[in-house]
């Protein structure tokens, strides 16, 4: 089989793995999920469970694992991003069924982003007017480590609304697919690939109306993802960060500004 074929296989199965997997949540394993009860602030005006985006974090953590053995790459990187990946997933978690403090999830998003930036490494220079300017080291760790808790965070303030989440999340890591493809990443090709089909699994039972929202379990996973590759895209593979403040423009742009006027 080609790299085609097998891109197609993964998406495919990704996908209805965790539209099973979320199906099985709604049909009588809700102790696995929380309840979305709408505000003033909510995008829906019913109660909805949350909670769903375990299904997604777990289809992609299995696949990456996967990848990481089938490759034959187990470099202590991919164990660092993954264990990053299991804790944030683990504070959604632990935030959608009890509401940890803010502060105390700061914490933990902080020193996640620190070990990544730490394991990855950060941007040297920044293209301005058709020069490099070079970024001095601390503030390259200080700019990506707070990249990454800010996407993270951007992407779990985007869920509780229909569709929110995973459509564009979907489109986001197919994007990201074809770009990893070009840079002959078989590796980074595969998941992201999983990553669309396990999202657009998710969607058909989120779409309008929704039956059930990503929770912080799903978001907060999903942020951490998304920053994650945009790090490695620049530093390992020499992509401009303008590429990927385009590709997530929806997110950076629209929730910053909406963020930034309620503070």
């Amino acid at each position: 089989m080609n790299h085609y074929s097998i891109g197609l296989l993964v998406l495919a199965v990704a996908g209805g793995i965790t539209y099973l997997l979320v199906r099985w949540l709604l049909m009588g394993n809700q102790k696995f999920l929380a309840v979305d009860r709408p505000n003033e602030r909510s995008l829906h005006t019913r109660v909805v469970p949350r909670g769903g985006g375990l299904a997604v974090v777990g289809v992609i953590a299995l696949l990456w694992v996967m990848l990481s053995v089938v490759s034959g790459d187990q470099q202590l990187i991919d164990v660092i991003l993954l264990c990053g990946f299991v804790v944030v997933c683990g504070v959604g978690f632990a935030d959608d069924h009890n509401r940890i403090p803010a502060i105390g999830r700061l914490i933990i998003e902080l020193v996640v982003a620190l070990m990544v930036v730490l394991s990855v490494g950060w941007p040297l220079t920044f293209a301005a007017g058709g020069l490099l300017v070079p970024i001095p080291g601390w503030l390259g760790i200080t700019l990506a480590g707070f990249g990454i808790v800010w996407m993270t965070n951007l992407y779990n303030f985007m869920d509780g609304a229909d569709g929110m989440v995973a459509g564009p999340s979907a489109v986001v890591a197919l994007c990201l697919a074809v770009w990893f493809f070009n840079l002959e990443d078989a590796v980074l090709f595969y998941l992201n690939l999983g990553v669309a089909g396990s999202c657009v699994g998710f969607l058909i039972l989120n779409w309008s109306p929704a039956k059930i929202f990503m929770g912080d379990v799903g978001s907060l996973a999903l942020g951490y993802y998304f920053a994650v590759m945009a790090l490695i895209g620049v530093v390992e593979h020499d992509l401009s960060i303008g590429a990927f403040i385009i590709l997530y423009g929806l997110f950076l742009v629209d929730t910053s500004v909406t963020l930034i006027r309620r503070m």
